[in-house]
């Protein structure tokens, strides 16, 4: 009942939130291009695909997001879950936490580029 009567001002709430995370996986996917490729188009929505490239390319969609899951507890779907055959994975824009993800993330990134 509370969310009917405050609808519009959750849905704000909602754009404004995925719209900030959709700026800062830009940033995200500018600072590793080596391995992420930001791909804005076609998504409108709460979620959107980032393309794979260098190593984690050559993981494919399923390695890289069960590398992420072990190395960041970061929890990305594979492209191939959507019978996509280009190596990418779905992002969930619509979290609070969205930019700590990220940071845990691009830490597991240069770890790894360290070895």
């Amino acid at each position: 009942l509370i969310g009917l009567r405050h609808g519009q001002k959750l849905i704000e709430r909602a754009w404004r939130v995925t719209n900030e995370n959709r700026q800062h996986l830009k940033e995200f996917c500018e600072e590793f291009s080596d391995v992420l490729e930001y791909k804005p188009e076609p998504s409108k929505g709460l979620t959107m695909f980032v393309v794979l490239k260098g190593w984690a390319a050559e993981m494919g969609s399923e390695g890289f997001a069960d590398w992420c899951v072990e190395a960041g507890s970061c929890v990305l779907v594979p492209s191939s879950c959507f019978e996509i055959s280009t190596p990418a994975v779905r992002v969930g824009l619509g979290r609070l936490n969205f930019k700590e993800g990220l940071a845990r993330l691009g830490d597991c990134f240069r770890k790894r580029a360290a070895k």
